[in-house]
């Protein structure tokens, strides 16, 4: 299994930190999660992205309070700015949503929770659309958000990595990377 890298960033109201393979995240200038947050996701245009994401109030990023909910997010432009990008994040949604997924993460020890803006509308509206979210008690939270992110996709990324594969050669020929 390909080794996650992270990024981790401050916004107005919280702190956030995202964890992918490097190929589950594609920009126009290549791959990987902290390129494509900084020049594409911002600009709204040219990234695809699949990321696990850990939200935490501002200023409380070290508190492991928070990571006890790890969200697994695609992202793509709006369906306005690039609908053949957005049309893939919408198959690949599906496509993760039909996997028995919620069975999958709690044979691991974790308990699931359904995403949100999963309404085609909302796919189609918004850049980033959550799946769903992995939960863990306090024994599997480990002493740093990435560490988390880390166990979560050990445990999980090996299934959501397969279905992201089967779109891969599409994000190559429309990326080059």
């Amino acid at each position: 299994m390909e080794e996650i890298k992270c990024y981790s960033h401050g916004a107005k109201f919280n702190d956030s930190a995202f964890c992918a393979p490097r190929n589950w995240v594609r920009w126009n200038g290549g791959l990987g999660v902290s390129a494509a947050y900084i020049r594409s996701y911002k600009a709204g245009h040219d990234f695809f992205g699949v990321v696990w994401q850990v939200n935490s109030p501002e200023g409380e990023r070290s508190n492991p309070e928070f990571f006890h909910r790890v969200r697994l997010q695609i992202e793509s432009p709006t369906s306005e700015v690039d609908s053949y990008l957005n049309d893939l994040k919408l198959e690949l949604i599906n496509e993760l949503l039909s996997q028995e997924l919620r069975q999958k993460i709690s044979e691991t020890g974790f308990r699931y929770q359904p995403g949100t803006r999963l309404s085609e509308q909302q796919i189609r509206n918004n850049k980033a659309t959550t799946v769903f979210a992995v939960l863990l008690d306090g024994n599997q939270i480990k002493t740093s958000v990435e560490q988390t992110i880390r166990v979560v996709h050990n445990a999980i990324g090996p299934t959501v990595g397969s279905v992201v594969d089967t779109i891969s050669n599409r994000l190559i020929k429309r990326f080059g990377t």
